[in-house]
């Protein structure tokens, strides 16, 4: 039953064939609003805001939604009609992009919608056109890799995965009568480089109904299916990939938590190696949907942490579960990588009360790493739970170098030392490697021949700033 997996510090978990004995309990308690009523599939964040710009999508009834307050006033935006005149509605994800947001993307069952004033106005261009129909999808599809500033959008009923690399204006078709997954459920996009060590992102995808998981290495171009559990109907709703946490072996940023539903024993699975294998962790609840994990780098695990090399914290919600069996329940959090977890105070409800209405069901849950702040679409509406210490332990750094690049150079400033900076051809061999300097690095691009090149940066302190350049 799930009560029984919701005591505090009280769980087991399957690493490998190891155990864990020590819980971490270090859970940061939340003050909760009820910030909408009604049901709701969708919601998120704008990453630059500081937890103030919230976007919702509500189920059944028109409109995108958007808070300029941390959720305490909504405005409704749905000017755009559809060629049959239905307003935009049924939004099962929103997402706005972290190089630029003021581009947003709605999603519905059938159609994808584009903004590029922040989610005030609406273009559906990219639907009902014989050369390019995006379609739609009913969960969240939408990766993005930021070393290469590239969106990933997998199309629904095995139709194709796409890839945009200026910000959605154009789109490329990846993998043309792809027929590896019968219906897409869930997409997770790895941080990788393209080009270095010859690798590119690793692409997860779901099933909507057999819990499969399909895995490609080379955008989309051949595909492996890596979780095939037999005699099983489950759901894959969220794959999400740590942005920081790196693989022990290889070094490189593949590992991803995985949700499944309905299922006991298997509703959480992680994957060090961009799912080429898969680790269960038992301890998790079940009938889960929603996650999003911290993405600060002080929430990595390290060397003989239980969990490493998973993110310590993350979050899930239930999904059709009786809420009185999980009194302030409905979402959990853990903060040692999935062993123990722990009630964020969540608020029962009341059947019947408007201000207060009793939830069965999690559709997302997103977290703001700036604010500390929770959001949380759900059946009986959209919640925004604070943290009572006012404030998180660690904001994500925010990036100190800039890049400009001209003819025959390209150029990197920033007010902190720079300790290294490298630059890799297309076959992700190193052609150039700096020394220490202060402030200021230029490089004279003349001297290399015409083509794509990575351009990776190092400062003490900071995540690595990578780009792709091309002159």
């Amino acid at each position: 039953m799930p009560f029984r997996r919701l005591i505090p510090c009280v769980a087991s978990f399957i690493l490998l064939g190891a155990s864990a004995l020590v819980p971490n309990c270090s859970a940061q308690p939340y003050h909760w609003r009820f910030a909408l009523s009604g049901s709701w599939t969708s919601v998120a964040f704008n990453p630059r805001s500081n937890g103030q710009v919230i976007f919702a999508g509500p189920d059944f009834v028109a409109g995108i939604f958007r808070s300029d307050d941390g959720g305490h006033t909504w405005v409704e935006h749905d000017s755009l009609l559809d060629p049959n005149g239905f307003p935009i509605s049924g939004i099962a994800q929103v997402f706005v992009l972290p190089s630029d947001t003021n581009i947003v993307f709605g999603i519905s069952d059938s159609r994808l919608y584009r903004s590029t004033d922040g989610g005030f106005t609406w273009d559906d261009r990219y639907n009902d056109d014989t050369l390019l129909d995006l379609g739609g999808v009913d969960g969240e599809t939408m990766g993005y890799n930021a070393a290469e500033d590239a969106i990933y959008y997998g199309e629904t009923y095995g139709r194709g995965l796409w890839r945009s690399t200026d910000k959605g204006a154009n789109w490329t078709l990846l993998t043309p009568n792809h027929d590896t997954l019968e219906e897409f459920d869930a997409l997770g996009v790895s941080q990788g480089l393209p080009g270095l060590n010859g690798a590119a992102p690793i692409i997860l995808q779901s099933t909507f109904q057999y819990g499969n998981i399909a895995r490609s290495s080379d955008l989309g171009q051949s595909w492996a299916v890596t979780l095939h559990p037999p005699g099983e109907n489950r759901e894959v709703p969220k794959i999400v990939f740590s942005w920081n946490a790196l693989n022990p072996v290889t070094l490189e940023p593949t590992i991803a938590i995985v949700q499944r539903w309905r299922t006991a024993d298997t509703s959480f699975l992680a994957t060090p190696d961009g799912g080429l294998t898969w680790q269960i962790l038992a301890g998790a609840p079940a009938d889960v949907w929603g996650l999003d994990i911290d993405q600060r780098t002080s929430m990595l695990s390290k060397p003989g942490d239980p969990a490493y090399p998973r993110p310590l914290h993350f979050f899930t919600g239930f999904f059709e579960v009786n809420q009185d069996t999980i009194p302030n329940g409905l979402v959990q959090e853990t903060t040692d990588g999935g062993i123990f977890w722990h009630s964020t105070g969540f608020p029962k409800g009341v059947a019947g009360d408007t201000s207060n209405p009793h939830t069965d069901a999690v559709w997302v849950i997103k977290y703001d790493t700036s604010s500390g702040r929770l959001a949380v679409a759900t059946d009986s509406g959209v919640y925004i739970g604070d943290p009572a210490s006012g404030a998180v332990d660690e904001p994500l750094p925010t990036p100190t170098i800039q890049l400009m690049q001209d003819a025959g150079s390209v150029t990197l400033s920033s007010p902190m030392p720079i300790e290294s900076v490298h630059l890799f051809d297309i076959l992700g061999r190193e052609t150039f490697q700096s020394t220490p300097m202060q402030g200021v690095f230029q490089l004279n691009t003349s001297q290399y021949p015409p083509g794509v090149y990575a351009i990776e940066a190092y400062i003490e302190g900071q995540p690595p700033f990578r780009k792709l350049l091309e002159w």
